[in-house]
């Protein structure tokens, strides 16, 4: 197997090169873009330690999410389920850690954004 198709428990792996993803995007242009639309978002960089884990997270609760609606729940009740089967409870991060404070208010914004649907 080439090393870029080896899949390990701790990373999925991703067909589009880094390369082009980049090549969609450059986080100022990202950035503009939802500002344009007054949507709430959240940028995680690539130095973050985390950055891949949280990646690799989203990716799983994706995957269970279209389980479940596949399964005839509504996004909702799935976005639901899938919070309760990760024991995600809403976080209250205190003031004295300022971008863990920003985090949770953009989760949040988002939660409470008007149209959310599953991801593209």
């Amino acid at each position: 197997m080439e090393p870029s198709n080896i899949q390990t428990e701790s990373h999925t792996d991703c067909s589009t090169p880094v390369a082009t993803i980049s090549a969609i995007y450059t986080p100022e242009e990202y950035l503009a873009h939802m500002a344009a639309k007054r949507q709430p978002c959240f940028v995680l960089l690539a130095q973050d330690i985390t950055a891949d884990i949280v990646v690799d997270f989203w990716i799983k609760v994706q995957q269970r999410m279209r389980e479940h609606v596949k399964h005839g729940l509504t996004e909702a009740q799935a976005a639901k389920a899938v919070r309760e089967y990760y024991f995600l409870e809403k976080m209250d991060v205190t003031i004295t850690y300022q971008k863990l404070a920003e985090a949770c208010a953009i989760a949040g914004a988002m939660e409470n954004w008007g149209t959310r649907r599953l991801a593209d």
